[in-house]
């Protein structure tokens, strides 16, 4: 698990919404660049500042990943971190 460095900001005020989690790492597995367009504005139901929102916390809180296997990949290609797939995954 890669932790990185801390981040403070990027949750637009919103708070950590734990309803938000399974529905993310489902709609991450079937499209892993979900948060690199505006698609995920229709298919969270969301506006654009609650994705950003979504994306913090669910990279801050190791639900998702960077895919690593993606060369300069800079948050484009997600995956469920091993705690989200095992909380939150189809299995």
């Amino acid at each position: 698990m890669n932790v990185g460095a801390t981040k403070f900001s990027g949750h637009e005020t919103f708070t950590l919404g734990y309803d938000w989690m399974t529905k993310v790492v489902r709609f991450v597995e079937k499209n892993p660049q979900l948060f690199s367009s505006d698609g995920a504005i229709v298919t969270l139901g969301v506006g654009k500042n609650i994705v950003r929102s979504i994306k913090h916390w669910t990279l801050s809180t190791h639900i998702l990943e960077e895919d690593s296997s993606v060369k300069d990949n800079r948050g484009r290609y997600l995956h469920a971190a091993p705690l989200g797939a095992a909380f939150f995954g189809e299995g």
